[in-house]
């Protein structure tokens, strides 16, 4: 269990298949933009579009977990419940939507993750 966990990507969750492949490419085989691009059989600028939105929704999932370790928002204790959550696409996107409506967590996302809330 402890390797699988190892392996799992929690703030992966936002992201589509063709995404995480890029991201799995990128990050964990440290291929660069025009490497991942050849892999997938696509054009550069192509792949750092991926590259970029993939990112993106990784920033926003971590800043959400952020808010999660807080428990400062009934809203999210809600969402996550009382016992350890495994953080799945329908629950990642629930508290995604949950940060950005709630000024209270969008503060706290905009703290936990440098620059902007993405």
């Amino acid at each position: 269990r402890g390797e699988l966990a190892a392996l799992a990507w929690p703030e992966a969750a936002g992201t589509s298949p063709e995404q995480r492949e890029a991201l799995e490419l990128a990050v964990r085989h440290r291929l660069a933009a025009h490497e991942v691009a050849s892999v997938l059989g696509m054009a550069p600028a192509a792949a750092r579009e991926l590259l970029a939105t993939a990112a993106c929704e990784v920033e926003r999932t971590r800043a959400a977990l952020a808010v999660v370790e807080t428990g400062a928002c009934p809203g999210v204790a809600h969402l996550t419940g009382d016992q350890g959550m495994v953080l799945g696409t329908t629950l990642r996107r629930e508290l995604v939507r949950h940060v950005d409506d709630c000024p209270r967590c969008r503060r706290t996302a905009e703290r936990a993750v440098p620059g902007r809330w993405p």
